[in-house]
């Protein structure tokens, strides 16, 4: 599987860190991450299973599946712990690695992100996109990406809206919707956050329309110890509020 999966290693050394992307976005989200963190951690980033340039393996994706994925590229890399931080759907992925591989967790973080499962109205939500995604991939995606940013971040951020929107549209339609039906399908990982034994890291958008804030935040009341970055932007921190997200992790 190694060989299909596409990643990269940063050339520092010191305290592992994964950084994992969201739905139909790719590795390169993190580039200003990886260059500055990169200098002195080891961090990995990779494409997710139907993202960027890894491929589809299966008609559904399943976070497990994802988290082995990840397990993968860390073996061939030699990296017996890690922090791992995910953006949304990446964060489900890792804290799906968290419970399968307690062992090589140093640290998980969910970056506008959460743990519960879909609700009856989210999972009948996400067939609604299947159905839209079926009927007019172009269309949903054009509309979809500007609605995660902060509506006064639209205008400031075009041409990074345009960059996703062409990674996603990359993509195909059994692509995106491989990574929908895992999401829609996803457990409950709540007790992933109660026996996490290092502070959890969350980082909340006040403006995320995604993961609100009354959901987050009775997540980080179940969590032991928890370290927490509260934003004033969209679901899209690592672009709206890149510095201080930066910052944040080193």
């Amino acid at each position: 599987m190694i060989q299909k999966i596409n990643y990269r290693r940063s050339s520092g050394t010191k305290k592992p860190l994964v950084l994992l992307h969201g739905f139909m976005e790719s590795q390169a989200i993190w580039d200003s991450f990886f260059k500055v963190l990169g200098e002195e951690r080891c961090v990995i980033t990779l494409d997710l299973p139907g993202h960027g340039h890894t491929p589809q393996f299966a008609d559904i994706h399943t976070m497990s599946f994802m988290a082995e994925c990840v397990k993968t590229v860390l073996d061939a890399e030699n990296i017996e712990k890690t922090t791992i931080i995910g953006h949304s759907m990446g964060g489900y992925v890792a804290l799906e690695f968290a419970r399968l591989f307690p062992e090589r967790t140093t640290q998980f973080g969910l970056f506008h992100s959460q743990a519960a499962t879909e609700t009856e109205q989210g999972k009948a939500n996400r067939n609604r996109v299947i159905d839209l995604l079926k009927q007019n991939k172009k269309g949903f995606i054009s509309q979809f990406i500007p609605d995660l940013f902060a509506p006064e971040n639209v205008e400031k951020f075009q041409t990074e809206i345009r960059n996703l929107i062409e990674i996603a549209q990359a993509m195909t339609v059994e692509n995106i919707i491989a990574a929908q039906l895992g999401m829609r399908d996803r457990a409950c990982r709540l007790d992933t956050l109660k026996t996490a034994q290092n502070p959890v890291i969350f980082i909340q958008g006040k403006q995320d329309k995604r993961c609100t804030d009354e959901l987050m935040f009775s997540q980080i009341q179940l969590c032991n110890q928890a370290e927490v970055l509260y934003l004033n932007c969209g679901h899209m921190g690592f672009l709206e509020c890149e510095k201080e997200t930066i910052e944040f992790l080193r």
